[in-house]
């Protein structure tokens, strides 16, 4: 399994809070959050780069804690004795981010979304190895991404975890080799880890 192309953001210090996702329309746009914009902009930007932005491609969504933002908002609600927004919860279940990639590009190929704790990034690519060894698609569409714990559950965080998101385009024989199995294996491997090995590879 190779890295055909990969896109990460915020790409860079200098980058804009919010991502751009102008491939999205505008009225749908004002709704995503920005846990959704970042992974959305990620997957965007990866297959742009290996000229398959039209092609039906495998995913898989990959997140640790998922929009645990919108999940702490949506449990408040229920705590204050309000009614929890359909939309809000809507939002908030894990494979949201993989439902609105699909809706937004009209894609219908299969789609996976995984959470392992610590071990998300090594269970995600896990998963994508073994796709790639029994299905005939040569390629699939990795994105995982992950927010900053909100106040009320930095309690109980076991690492300093940014906002991201990350897309890889995995391919079976073709692309670049993926970081040894050392760095990324289980919790040891954060997502900045795997981005600087692969930034140090090209």
């Amino acid at each position: 399994m190779l890295i055909e192309a990969w896109s990460f953001w915020p790409p860079g210090p200098d980058a804009p809070d919010t991502p751009p996702c102008s491939f999205v329309e505008p009225m749908q746009r004002r709704r995503l959050s920005l846990f959704a914009r970042r992974q959305l902009q990620a997957a965007y930007e990866c297959l742009q780069q290996a000229g398959a932005g039209s092609e039906q491609i495998p995913s898989i969504f990959a997140s640790r804690h998922g929009e645990v933002g919108q999940s702490l908002r949506l449990l408040e609600q229920i705590r204050a004795g309000d009614s929890p927004s359909p939309q809000g919860f809507a939002l908030s279940v894990h494979n949201s981010v993989a439902g609105l990639w699909s809706l937004l590009r009209r894609d219908q190929s299969p789609s996976i979304s995984i959470a392992a704790g610590s071990d998300t990034l090594f269970a995600a690519l896990t998963e994508a190895r073994l796709r790639l060894s029994v299905s005939p698609v040569s390629r699939i569409l990795l994105v995982i991404g992950d927010e900053s714990l909100p106040e009320g559950y930095q309690h109980w965080a076991d690492d300093d975890q940014p906002s991201y998101g990350l897309a890889l385009l995995l391919h079976r024989d073709q692309g670049q080799p993926l970081p040894t199995e050392s760095l990324w294996r289980g919790s040891r491997c954060t997502a900045a880890a795997f981005v600087a090995a692969l930034a140090g590879s090209r």
